[in-house]
């Protein structure tokens, strides 16, 4: 395995700290890069994914720890996604918050991204996870935001930070009039929110 940051592009930069998501790539036998797809459904599959989870949380610490802000300014954050099956475990959620204070990383330079989906099926583990985490510094957003369950209640049960909205939405609006309509009111919506895109 290794990880790469896939750096996050605002529509407006008005001197926004730089953004980077970073994500996990794995190496085959012959060098290539697997898809992620492959072995995360098989990750899936043999329940190890909280596994790759805390591996990409450590490594990316360290990582940021040992040349983050010399290679990448201050203020910069950094974005680690999370499984359904570690944000149902609590080790897991004291795990990373021993993590950021251990290696005294500044508010705001790592924050979590969890699916909607996974959020929604655990409200209670969702909402714990956020709360400890926002303790020390980081922020939660949702990810793939429109493709989870229909009902938004659960946005003023999770105290997220922003929402990124699923790419089949975003793919279509130069040419579907309601992915254009989707995304209008989520952004709507999270404006009224408060909440980032």
């Amino acid at each position: 395995f290794r990880l790469s940051v896939q750096p996050i592009e605002p529509l407006r930069r008005a001197g926004r700290p730089r953004e980077y998501e970073i994500l996990l790539r794995m190496l085959g036998a012959d060098g290539a890069i697997v898809a992620p797809a492959d072995f995360l459904s098989a990750a899936t599959r043999y329940q190890v994914l909280d596994k790759l989870d805390d591996w990409v949380m450590f490594q990316a610490v360290g990582e940021i720890e040992k040349h983050g802000w010399r290679v990448f300014p201050g203020g910069t954050r950094f974005w680690i996604n999370v499984s359904g099956q570690s944000l149902g475990d609590e080790e897991f959620t004291e795990r990373a918050v021993a993590l950021v204070r251990h290696h005294r990383l500044r508010p705001g330079a790592l924050g979590f991204e969890l699916t909607e989906n996974a959020a929604v099926a655990n409200l209670a583990a969702a909402r714990r996870f956020i709360e400890r985490l926002r303790e020390v510094g980081c922020d939660v957003k949702l990810d793939d935001f429109g493709t989870g369950l229909s009902s938004l209640s659960y946005l003023r049960e999770l105290p997220v930070s922003g929402l990124k909205i699923d790419g089949s939405f975003v793919r279509g609006l130069l040419t579907d009039a309601r992915s254009r309509s989707v995304v209008t009111a989520v952004l709507g919506m999270a404006r009224e929110l408060g909440l980032t895109t």
